[in-house]
């Protein structure tokens, strides 16, 4: 009896010696992380069939099951039909989980108990409310105000700063800052994690420009085109426009795009519409904010500005402007991502204007998390996840291009769907931490490069925050109607005469007589404002207006100004960690 009661004993010591000598477990008892099963919107393309979503599907929760706990049933919709699909399926949901009279029915039908059933009987996955929606797709703008403004949507600034602060790094500040709702003060979206943006580019004939001595990378204007056009007009006759047009023949023209067309981009306009050419404006770096710049003036002594006009003038009475259509040119312009100026290896393509957000980019591929979760948590730990693919179970990649065994192939880095692929995201709904995690599509007319290229698009985009947003024409609601109008016809009047110079050296008397005249009007002069300060800048004035814009952007206030006040009182988002690579270089 001794003896069994000492091996006992034994046996005892030895389980508890295990125990403690065991590594600390990494996940918490399985009693205090229940099985859970959540409902999840994306938007697919055509050939989507729901053969291939299921199989989309089971391979999905073959690994979110075993890392997470949390089986994914997938509302797999198509382009044309998601708004309106998501609408109603939002309306049902609501309507379900206003018939609930308690918190703890809502828990009950989580855990199997609205028809008995379970999905995976196995492992215990229950079926999902019909009073329950997680995650979604956001499709446009619109979506994002209206379901913030039905409730449907939660907040995320209290995740983002405390559970999920992995996440937060994901996003990119300024689209961040983008998603922000200052009326209820909180974040409402994870945006997808790729380059956003379009670059401006001044596109260079690659032979002449070597051959006039034109260094590419020195170009960061479309008043830096005048170089080769000076160095055209003084070579000798058979070095100059002669030789270029023997080269290309009848298929050629010296600047590619229609006069309307040979526009510059990184000039800002102060007319009544903020849009049409105006002699009120100012010039900003391509690599530079638009906020960086203190002052409006008169353009006409803005040296960048006055060779832009030169080089049109030029172009303008020589007849070199074309219709956009030759194959051969010396000057074009064009747009595009970081790869465009990869793509003809005979031009040389100088950015002009690095990326600028738009809001509206933002949407399509943003996550959000809906009122009616069961579980805010485990719904951003599956966003979380294809941000950041923590776990290595590529769960983003199944999501976007469904099963690589039976769906596509890699060939030379790029996802090739096969003959009979039957599933696929939609291209313009691609979602997740896209620029680090998913591979890149052939189909999308992406290459091996494309992701890689996006982390050289996100630095050039960081560079140009804060920027232009939807309030820039608030500030200007004091302007004096009648005076600005009067500005604008003067403006546009003298800008013709110029134009219309008999020659380039009338072109350039005319340009010093005309900012004399114009600096001789006080009305002209008034409504400039051209020397506005922290002291004296007005909302009467277009100059002031501009002022106040600018170093609001510059402290990170937004919101539309109190035209009343004369000191910002328009608070920033509130402080909670400032996004991702833009400001913390992660």
């Amino acid at each position: 009896m001794k003896k069994l009661i000492s091996m006992l004993l034994c046996l005892v010591f030895l389980t508890l010696a295990l125990v403690s000598c065991g590594d600390t477990p990494t996940t918490k008892p399985e009693a205090e992380r229940p099985n859970l099963t959540l409902r999840m919107a994306i938007v697919v393309d055509d050939k989507t069939t729901a053969e291939g979503v299921a199989a989309m599907q089971k391979a999905f929760n073959d690994q979110c099951e075993v890392l997470l706990s949390t089986h994914i049933e997938f509302e797999c919709i198509k382009a044309s039909e998601y708004r309106t699909r998501m609408d109603a399926i939002m309306n049902e949901v609501a309507d379900e989980k206003s018939k609930q009279n308690s918190a703890v029915e809502d828990s009950m039908a989580n855990a199997g108990a609205t028809d008995g059933t379970e999905i995976d009987v196995e492992n215990k996955y229950p079926a999902a409310s019909k009073a329950q929606f997680d995650i979604l797709l956001i499709a446009d703008e619109e979506m994002y105000e209206e379901y913030i403004q039905k409730g449907w949507i939660v907040g995320l600034k209290s995740h983002l700063s405390g559970n999920f602060k992995v996440l937060n790094t994901k996003m990119l500040a300024s689209v961040k800052n983008a998603t922000y709702d200052s009326t209820k003060e909180d974040y409402f979206g994870i945006p997808a994690n790729r380059a956003y943006g379009t670059y401006k580019y001044l596109v260079l004939n690659k032979a002449a420009a070597d051959h006039y001595n034109i260094d590419p990378s020195t170009v960061t204007s479309l008043a830096d085109a005048h170089a080769l056009i000076a160095s055209m007009q003084i070579a000798s006759a058979e070095d100059g426009l002669a030789k270029w047009q023997t080269m290309y023949g009848s298929d050629f023209s010296v600047i590619r795009e229609a006069e309307a067309d040979y526009v510059m981009p990184n000039v800002q306009y102060l007319s009544q519409d903020l849009t049409t050419p105006s002699l009120i404006g100012a010039t900003y770096g391509y690599s530079d904010s638009i906020a960086m710049v203190n002052n409006a003036t008169n353009l006409l002594k803005n040296s960048e500005y006055v060779r832009y006009l030169t080089t049109k003038y030029i172009a303008n009475k020589e007849g070199w402007f074309g219709d956009g259509t030759a194959e051969n040119f010396l000057i074009g312009l064009d747009e595009g991502s970081y790869e465009k100026r990869f793509e003809n290896e005979d031009y040389y393509y100088c950015p002009i204007m690095f990326p600028i957000l738009e809001r509206s980019e933002i949407f399509g591929g943003m996550l959000a998390v809906s009122k009616f979760t069961v579980n805010e948590k485990r719904s951003l730990e599956i966003i979380q996840e294809l941000m950041t693919n923590a776990n290595r179970a590529d769960l983003l990649n199944i999501a976007l291009y469904g099963d690589e065994q039976t769906n596509y192939a890699m060939e030379d880095g790029c996802v090739v769907y096969r003959n009979m692929s039957n599933y696929g995201a939609h291209p313009d709904y691609l979602f997740g931490g896209l620029r680090e995690i998913a591979y890149p599509c052939a189909d999308f007319g992406q290459t091996k490069d494309t992701y890689t290229y996006a982390a050289d698009q996100i630095v050039n985009l960081a560079r140009r925050t804060p920027i232009f947003d939807k309030d820039f024409a608030a500030y200007f609601g004091k302007i004096d109607a009648t005076k600005w109008a009067a500005v604008d016809a003067y403006g546009a009047e003298k800008y013709d005469e110029l134009m219309a110079s008999a020659d380039l050296d009338a072109f350039r008397a005319n340009v010093a007589l005309l900012i004399a005249e114009m600096d001789a009007d006080a009305t002209f002069s008034e409504l400039e404002q051209a020397n506005a300060n922290n002291d004296n800048w007005t909302y009467n004035t277009l100059g002031g207006a501009f002022y106040k814009y600018t170093r609001d952007r510059v402290n990170e206030i937004y919101g539309v100004p109190d035209l009343g006040a004369t000191e910002e009182e328009v608070p920033p988002p509130a402080g909670d960690g400032e996004g991702g690579e833009e400001t913390s270089g992660a």
